[in-house]
């Protein structure tokens, strides 16, 4: 399943469409609500339990998008994410399930991001738990709950 979204979210990155498949209509590059690529950097991210991540976001609806990213600690993984004003100042909750070499993880966030400086730079602070499943390979194969931890990050969005 991992190996599916890994390359669903490939393909999403390297398309390079101008045109929203569910109207038709001509993206206008130049605008905040288009940017959908972010690198993100903190003591976790506002979507997942990396400290610097590649995010691409494909949305669904005005507040609700679908997302891949890639990684450190956690390699690659994908999850949902919906934001009351979506790249600007407000809330932000996110889904995520992420696959690394020793363990696959799911992990639900929530945040508050504020703009700052110019337009694409964002501060996000907020609270994320976390859950780790088990893996046969591994000796201590056991899962569980892992706790909640600050969400503190830093995110560029192109």
């Amino acid at each position: 399943m991992m190996q599916f979204i890994f390359i669903i979210f490939i393909s999403f990155l390297f398309s390079q469409s101008e045109f929203d498949p569910f109207t038709g209509e001509r993206i206008n590059k130049n605008t905040y609500f288009g940017k959908n690529n972010s690198i993100s950097i903190g003591f976790l991210t506002n979507k997942s339990m990396n400290i610097i991540q590649y995010t691409k976001d494909i949305k669904l609806s005005d507040n609700i998008a679908v997302f891949g990213l890639i990684g450190f600690f956690n390699h690659f993984g994908g999850g949902l994410s919906w934001q009351n004003n979506y790249n600007n100042d407000g809330y932000m909750i996110g889904i995520c399930l992420l696959k690394n070499n020793d363990y696959n993880f799911s992990s639900f966030a929530i945040s508050k991001q504020w703009q700052f400086s110019s337009y694409p730079n964002y501060i996000s602070i907020g609270i994320m738990n976390f859950y780790r499943f088990p893996n046969e390979e591994k000796i201590d194969n056991k899962h569980g709950w892992l706790g909640l931890l600050p969400i503190i990050s830093y995110d560029y969005r192109f």
